[in-house]
C-alpha cells in the first residue's frame, strides 16, 4: 500500500459510512417507535457528526483551495452568521435559534466536505460514486413502488391508496422534494459521451418510472420546480436543451404509464383508487397564504433581526404550519431583511457564474453534462423552495448540501477566484462545526427519549384549548411548534 492511499483510506471509510446512511434513510422503516421524520433527523444529526469528526482529515494538497469562492464571499457568509446569533440572542428562546443556525451550518459544511473530496482527494471516482447512489436509491424505491402496486392490485380489497404506494418518507411532499433533486440527474447517462446503449436504456427506463411517481405523489411542487428548470435550461445552452427535451420525454412516458396503471387497469379491474393525483389538481394555496402572511407580519415587527431562526415554529396555532412554505419568507421573518439580501446577493452571483459555465463549451463532455444536471437539480429545487418546505425537510437539507457542494467542486476556478485560508482560518471553522455538532446532539439526547410524549401532550393540548384540526406540525422535530414545549429556555 503506497503512502498516497494510506492517506486516503480513512478519508473513504467516512464517506463510505456517510453515504451509507444518506441511502439506508428512506429504505429504513420506523425504529424504536420514533415518529419517521424524528428518525431522519436522529440520522442526518449522525451523518452531520461524521462530517464533523472526519473534517480534520481532509488536509489541503497545498496552501491555496482552489475554490470558486472569494474573500468577499467569505466575508458575507460570515456576517449572515453573525446577523444569525445576534437574532438568537434577542429571541424568545435562544437555544432553539442556536439549533436552527447549528443546522445550516452543518449543511453548508457538508457540502464543503463534498467539495473537498471531489477537489482534492477523490476526483471523477466521487462523481460515479455519488451518481451510482443516486441511481441505486431510485431503482430501490421503484422496485418497492411497483412492489406495493402489485400486492395492492392483487390483494382483492377492491381499492388502492396511493399514498401507500409511496413509502420511505414522512410526508409525500418530502417524497416529491427528493424526487426534484433526483430527476434531473437520471438524465446524465443520455447526455454524456462513451455511455453504453445499455445504461442509456435503463437510464430511460428508470426515468420513466421516477416520472411516474412523482405524478403519483401530487407534488405539485415538484411539477413546478422541473417545469421551470427545464424552461429555464433550455435558453441557456445546448446541453440544457437536450436535458429539457430529455426531461420531457420521460415526463410524457410517466405520464402515460401512470394514466395506464392508476386509472386504466383499476377501472378495468373495478378498483377504487384513493388519494388519486388528480383530486391534488388545484390552483388553491392550500393554507400558504396565511402561513406567507404570518411570516410577512413577522417581518414587519423585527426588519433588522428577524423574530430569531426557528421561530416562525414559535406561532401558536391556527398558523397551519411550523413553516411558511416559502425560502425567502422564511428566512426574512427568522433572520431579518439584511441576512436576506446578502443571501440572495450570493445566490444571484452563483447563478449568474452557473449561466456563464452553462453558454461554454468545455472540453470534457462528461464534466459539462453532469454540471447542467446539477445546476437543474439546484434550480429545481430552488423554484420548489418558493412554495413547499424543501428547506425544513432532514433529507432534502442533506441532497440540497451535497448537489451544492458537488456542483461547486466541477466549477472552473480562475486564478482570481483562489482564496488562501490561513491555519487560523480554518481552527475557526473546525471550532464552528465543533459547536454546531455538539448543538444537535445535545437537543437530541434532550428531546428523543421523549420524542411520543410530548406528541401526545400537544395533541391534548389542541384537543382542550383549540378548535381545529389535528395535524402535527413538522420543523426540527415532526411536532416542530416551539411555543410550548421547551418551558425551560
Amino acid at each position: 500500500m503506497t503512502e498516497q492511499t494510506r492517506k486516503i483510506h480513512p478519508v473513504w471509510i467516512w464517506f463510505w459510512l456517510g453515504a451509507l446512511l444518506t441511502v439506508l434513510l428512506p429504505l429504513t422503516p420506523p425504529l424504536f417507535g420514533l415518529p419517521l421524520f424524528d428518525q431522519h433527523r436522529l440520522m442526518q444529526i449522525i451523518i452531520f457528526t461524521l462530517v464533523a469528526t472526519g473534517s480534520p482529515l481532509l488536509r489541503r494538497r497545498s496552501a491555496t483551495e482552489t475554490a470558486p469562492v472569494s474573500r468577499m464571499d467569505r466575508i458575507c457568509l460570515a456576517t449572515v452568521l453573525a446577523l444569525g446569533l445576534c437574532s438568537a440572542a434577542r429571541a424568545r428562546q435562544p437555544l432553539w435559534a442556536l439549533t436552527e443556525i447549528s443546522l445550516i451550518t452543518m449543511c453548508v459544511a457538508l457540502g464543503w466536505t463534498v467539495f473537498t473530496l471531489r477537489k482534492q482527494h477523490c476526483g471523477a471516482l466521487l462523481d460515479r460514486a455519488l451518481l451510482t447512489t443516486v441511481f441505486f436509491l431510485c431503482s430501490v424505491m421503484t422496485v418497492k413502488f411497483l412492489s406495493a402496486y402489485a400486492a395492492s392490485i392483487t390483494s382483492g380489497f377492491g381499492s388502492i391508496d396511493t399514498r401507500s404506494l409511496l413509502q420511505g418518507f414522512p410526508n409525500i411532499r418530502m417524497y416529491g422534494q427528493f424526487q426534484t433533486l433526483t430527476l434531473p440527474l437520471l438524465v446524465w447517462p443520455l447526455l454524456a459521451k462513451g455511455i453504453r446503449r445499455r445504461w442509456q436504456g435503463a437510464a430511460i427506463v428508470l426515468g420513466i418510472m421516477w416520472w411516474t411517481q412523482a405524478i403519483a405523489s401530487g407534488t405539485r411542487g415538484t411539477w413546478l420546480g422541473l417545469a421551470f428548470a427545464a424552461a429555464a435550461m433550455a435558453a441557456l445552452c445546448p446541453t440544457g436543451r437536450r436535458w429539457a427535451k430529455w426531461q420531457l420525454a420521460m415526463a410524457a412516458g410517466g405520464l402515460v404509464l401512470f394514466y395506464l396503471i392508476m386509472t386504466w387497469i383499476p377501472g378495468q379491474m373495478h378498483t377504487a383508487v384513493e388519494n388519486h393525483a388528480t383530486a391534488r389538481i388545484t390552483t388553491s394555496l392550500t393554507g400558504r397564504d396565511f402561513m406567507w402572511r404570518r411570516a410577512a407580519e413577522l417581518t414587519l415587527q423585527r426588519p433588522l433581526l428577524g423574530v430569531g431562526p426557528m421561530h416562525y415554529a414559535d406561532a401558536s396555532p391556527p398558523v397551519p404550519g411550523a413553516s411558511p412554505h416559502q425560502a425567502l419568507l422564511q428566512w426574512a421573518a427568522e433572520w431579518g431583511l439584511p441576512s436576506l439580501f446578502i443571501v440572495c446577493g450570493l445566490l444571484m452571483k452563483a447563478a449568474w457564474a452557473t449561466a456563464r459555465v452553462l453558454q461554454k463549451d468545455h472540453a470534457s463532455h462528461k464534466t459539462h453534462a453532469l454540471y447542467g444536471c446539477l445546476a437543474a437539480a439546484i434550480l429545481a429545487s430552488s423554484t420548489q423552495a418558493m412554495v413547499d418546505g424543501v428547506i425544513a425537510a432532514p433529507y432534502s437539507q442533506l441532497w440540497l448540501a451535497i448537489i451544492g457542494g458537488w456542483l461547486l467542486a466541477l466549477h472552473p476556478t480562475t486564478k482570481r477566484e483562489k482564496a488562501v485560508s490561513s491555519p487560523w482560518q480554518s481552527f475557526v471553522w473546525h471550532a464552528i462545526i465543533t459547536a454546531a455538532t455538539a448543538t444537535l446532539c445535545y437537543i437530541a439526547a434532550r428531546d428523543l427519549p421523549m420524542a411520543n410524549q410530548r406528541i401526545t401532550q400537544y395533541v391534548l393540548h389542541v384537543r382542550t384549548h383549540d378548535r381545529e384540526t389535528i395535524w402535527l406540525r413538522p420543523r426540527f422535530w415532526v411536532q416542530g411548534l416551539i411555543a410550548d414545549i421547551d418551558k425551560t429556555d
